[in-house]
This record gives C-alpha cells, sequence and structure tokens, in this order.
C-alpha cells in the first residue's frame, strides 16, 4: 500500500474514531466537555489529512483526506462555541408562568396573559441574528 493511502486512511480513522469517543463521552441531555483523547485523534488526523493533501496524492486518498480534514476542522470549530450554561433547572411542570410580551416573527405583539389556561411550551434559541 502506497504511504499517502496509509496516511489518508489513518487521517480517517482517526478522525472518525475521534468523534466516536467524543459523542460517547456526551451524557444524556447535557453538552459534552472536552475530552483530551478525542482533541488528540482529532489533531492527528488533520496532520496527517493535510500531509497526505500536500504530497498531491491519488485519488483514493484525496477521497480520504479531504472528508477527514473538514470533519476535523468542523470538530475544532464546535469547540470554540460558548458552552450552554449547565446549573440545576429551577422550572418544574405545573409552576407558573411569569408574565411577558415579545414579538412575534409576523411583527405582531404576544402577551403571556393570553395563553392562560392553556398548556404552553415555550422553546428559547441562542443565536445572533
Amino acid at each position: 500500500m502506497h504511504i499517502s493511502t496509509t496516511m489518508a486512511l489513518g487521517a480517517f480513522g482517526c478522525t472518525t474514531l475521534g468523534w466516536i469517543l467524543y459523542f460517547a463521552a456526551v451524557p444524556t441531555n447535557q453538552v459534552a466537555g472536552r475530552t483530551p483523547v478525542s482533541v488528540l485523534l482529532e489533531f492527528t488526523g488533520l496532520a496527517l489529512a493535510v500531509f497526505t493533501l500536500a504530497r498531491g496524492s491519488s485519488a483514493g486518498a484525496m477521497a480520504l483526506a479531504i472528508p477527514a480534514a473538514i470533519l476535523s476542522l468542523f470538530f475544532f470549530f464546535l469547540l470554540t462555541q460558548r458552552k450552554t450554561p449547565v446549573g440545576e433547572i429551577t422550572v418544574a411542570v405545573g409552576d407558573t408562568l411569569p408574565a411577558f410580551e415579545a414579538l412575534l416573527s409576523d411583527g405582531k405583539g404576544f402577551h403571556s396573559d393570553s395563553m392562560a389556561g392553556q398548556r404552553l411550551l415555550l422553546k428559547f434559541f441562542r443565536g445572533s441574528w
């Protein structure tokens, strides 16, 4: 087997194993921490993929190295994102909803009193618009 193909297989294997170990470490309904083994595997996979790509390898090696590099870069991008605050949930089913006002997506106003006596599920999305 050619060295470039071996490096590409190593890159793809390290990257895949890094993702598997990362998701295995994710507790149910919580944000995963930075697992050192996953970070090391992703870094190794990225280094092997970049080296494979820099050598101008065969099409088969490139077909493994390019996805490995993209997945590793995406992994590192995810690690830069702000963590969700972890703490005790202070709201329970059946708690009274505090009064609030908001604008709907169509620009109309919404007041929480309009939902009095009805079941209500509120979802909050973090984002930057």
